[in-house]
C-alpha cells in the first residue's frame, strides 16, 4: 500500500520501495529509479537523500524543470537537517508529507501561481485548525523563499496569499477555587509535580528531564536545560531527551521557599542516589504520557472541565495573585504535613 505523497509502496515480498523521477524520455514518458529496504523509514530517508542528490548534480536545472517534491527534499536534507533538532526536522517532514507533496508535489517551480497557494489554503479553512494552516503556509513560504534566493523561482508568489483569519479562544487557566481544589488534591495524593507546575513555568518536557542537578536549594533555583521530546516517525514514537524548546527556553526559575521545603522532602523520599527529580521505572525519568494521565485523573476526581497539564503553566504565567500568594503557601505546606 502507497503511503500518499511519498510513492513509497510495500511490496508483496515484505520490503518497501521508493520510486524517484531521474529525468523524461523523448515522447514524454518519465524515468524513475527505485530504492528498497526493510524498513518504511530507511527508505524515505534514503529516497530524500537520492533525490537532493539528484538536484545537486542536475547541470543548471531551469526552475520550470524543478519538482516541488525535489526542491523540498533538498531543503530537509541541506538547508535544515543539519541545523535544526531532531524533533523539528520529523515535524517539517510531516507537514511536507501530509499536507505540501499530495497538493504540490509533482509541479515544477515554474509552473506554481499565486493563485493555486491562495486556493490550496482557502480549501483548507474548516478543515485544519488555524495553527496548522499557519505552520504549513509558514514552511511552504520558507521553501519558496529559499528557492528564489537560489534563483530557483523567478517570482514571490508567495507574497500575496492571504490565510483565514484566526479567532482564538480565550487560553484556559484555573480559577482560584479550582486552583484549591487541585492543590489540596495534589498534596493528599502525594502529586509534588502538579504543585511545581503551578507554582513556576515548567513545561511537561522540561518537568520529566528535570535532575537534582538542576535543583540549586541554597541559591533557591531551578535551572532549565533538558527536555523531553517525543518523537514519531514511520507509525511509531519514542521519547528523547534534549534541549529545551528555544534557546530562550534555557533559564533559571526562582523557588518560593515552600517549594524548597517540598523539594527537599522529595529528595529525601526518592532517596539520595535518584537522577530525576520526578522518578518513573527502574530510576528512569517519568513518561510524559503518565503525568499527563494522572492530571486527568485527578481533574476528573475533581469535576474539572477542560484543564489539562499546560494549563498548569498557564495558570502561573497568566494569574496575577499566583504569584503575590505563592510566599505564604510555606505555612500551608507546614500545616499539611
Amino acid at each position: 500500500m502507497a503511503r500518499r505523497g511519498e510513492n513509497i509502496y510495500h511490496r508483496k515480498d515484505g520490503r518497501w520501495e521508493g520510486r524517484y523521477w531521474i529525468g523524461t524520455l523523448p515522447d514524454g514518458r518519465r524515468i524513475y529509479k527505485s530504492v528498497y529496504g526493510r524498513r518504511y523509514a530507511d527508505v524515505r530517508r534514503e529516497l530524500a537523500i537520492q533525490r537532493a542528490s539528484l538536484y545537486l548534480t542536475q547541470e543548471k536545472p531551469r526552475s520550470s524543470d524543478v519538482l516541488f517534491e525535489e526542491r523540498a527534499a533538498y531543503f530537509l536534507e541541506f538547508k535544515v537537517k543539519p541545523f535544526v533538532k531532531e524533533t523539528t526536522l520529523v515535524g517539517y517532514r510531516r507537514l511536507i508529507v501530509q499536507h505540501l507533496i499530495p497538493e504540490f508535489g509533482g509541479m515544477p517551480l515554474g509552473a506554481l501561481e499565486p493563485e493555486d497557494l491562495q486556493r490550496y489554503f482557502s480549501r483548507l479553512n474548516g478543515t485544519l485548525s488555524h495553527g496548522t494552516i499557519g505552520n504549513i503556509f509558514s514552511l511552504l513560504r520558507t521553501i519558496l523563499r529559499d528557492a528564489y534566493a537560489d534563483g530557483k523561482l523567478a517570482r514571490q508568489i508567495w507574497q500575496n496569499v492571504r490565510l483565514p483569519r484566526e479567532s482564538k479562544p480565550p487560553v484556559r487557566v484555573l480559577n482560584r477555587e479550582e486552583q484549591t481544589k487541585v492543590e489540596k488534591l495534589a498534596f493528599e495524593q502525594g502529586r509534588f509535580e502538579f504543585i511545581l507546575c503551578l507554582y513556576t513555568d515548567i513545561r511537561l518536557g522540561e518537568l520529566c528531564a528535570l535532575q537534582w542537578e538542576d535543583v540549586d536549594l541554597e541559591g533557591r533555583r531551578l535551572i532549565i536545560r533538558h527536555g523531553m521530546q517525543r518523537i514519531s516517525s514511520g507509525g511509531s514514537s519514542r521519547v528523547a531527551m534534549g534541549t529545551p524548546k528555544s534557546a530562550s527556553s534555557r533559564r533559571e526559575i526562582p523557588l518560593p521557599t515552600f517549594l524548597c521545603a517540598m523539594l527537599r522532602e522529595q529528595r529525601r523520599q526518592v532517596g539520595e542516589d535518584a537522577r530525576f527529580v520526578i522518578p518513573g521505572k527502574d530510576g528512569k525519568n517519568c513518561d510524559m504520557r503518565t503525568i499527563q494521565s494522572r492530571f486527568q485523573r485527578l481533574t476528573v476526581e475533581l469535576g474539572i472541565d477542560g484543564a489539562h497539564i499546560h494549563t498548569l503553566r498557564h495558570t502561573y504565567l497568566q494569574c496575577p495573585h499566583l504569584h503575590c500568594i505563592r510566599q505564604h503557601r510555606s505555612d500551608l505546606h507546614r500545616v499539611r504535613r
